[in-house]
């Protein structure tokens, strides 16, 4: 059976209202990054998967995931890819059909900078949506548009975050686009606001991050 969603613990900041917003339950397929097991296990969940080196598994995190007896796929601290890369490839073949990301922000700023240049790196085979304490994001790319209802009022940025994104249409919002060419760094689409029920952004090349402000 195909799994409708799973949820990635990392091993970043963490607030409960994170989880909250993402309306977390034990029937989404839950997968520990290394030490976000912990925020996993604070929460009162039941991990389904612990994978990375885990250097930063703490003794009672470890009991606990063999009490549980979560799956564990263990990998060797010197390698190529970190570990929220292993997790994402792991799901990529777990027919997911939405992943939302807690955790990756906050830290080293190498490390912050790394996991969302990560995330918005490649069209992944599922919905990718990232939640930390000040956006709740999703990854818009051409087969995956973003069409919802959201509050009039609301504050929201279209990010071009690992390369040049064509094509890009942002509607019901103060600043339209239509057609824009967004580049990395470019701050035409910062901090725009909602004005009708129902927003929607596009892109025809490339890849965008709609980051939508958390008041």
């Amino acid at each position: 059976m195909s799994l409708k969603r799973a949820v990635v613990f990392a091993n970043g900041e963490y607030d409960q209202a994170s989880a909250s917003l993402a309306s977390v339950t034990d029937d989404d397929f839950i997968v520990c990054v290394d030490g976000g097991v912990q925020h996993c296990l604070h929460s009162k969940l039941r991990p389904d998967l612990l994978l990375g080196d885990l250097d930063s598994l703490d003794e009672h995190s470890a009991t606990a995931i063999e009490q549980l007896g979560t799956e564990k796929i263990q990998y060797p601290a010197e390698k190529d890819a970190s570990d929220l890369e292993l997790a994402l490839e792991v799901l990529c073949k777990r027919a997911v059909a939405q992943v939302v990301v807690l955790g990756a922000s906050g830290g080293r700023t190498d490390h912050h900078l790394f996991n969302w240049q990560l995330l918005a790196s490649r069209a992944w085979p599922f919905q990718l949506r990232v939640i930390d304490s000040s956006v709740d994001s999703y990854l818009i790319e051409p087969t995956r548009p973003f069409d919802q209802t959201l509050a009039k009022g609301t504050t929201f940025s279209v990010i071009a975050l690992a390369g040049p994104a064509a094509g890009v249409r942002v509607s019901g919002a103060q600043y339209p686009l239509i057609g824009a060419r967004l580049n990395p760094g470019s701050t035409v689409g910062l901090s725009n606001i909602v004005t009708d029920s129902r927003l929607q952004v596009s892109v025809e090349e490339g890849i965008v991050m709609l980051m939508r402000v958390l008041a």
